[in-house]
């Protein structure tokens, strides 16, 4: 029963720190996409 529970809490603790992870990179991913869209827009203003 307690080998149950650590393996249960293991698992928990690793999916919990891959979803940060996760989440982390879709931000980075995100904060790029909105500076292309501003580099985008101050080239199109120049035109």
């Amino acid at each position: 029963m307690m080998t149950f529970r650590v393996l249960f809490l293991s698992i928990t603790i690793q999916r919990t720190t891959t979803s940060e992870a996760d989440l982390a990179h879709h931000e980075q991913i995100e904060n790029a996409m909105n500076e292309m869209k501003e580099r985008q827009t101050l080239y199109c203003d120049h035109l």
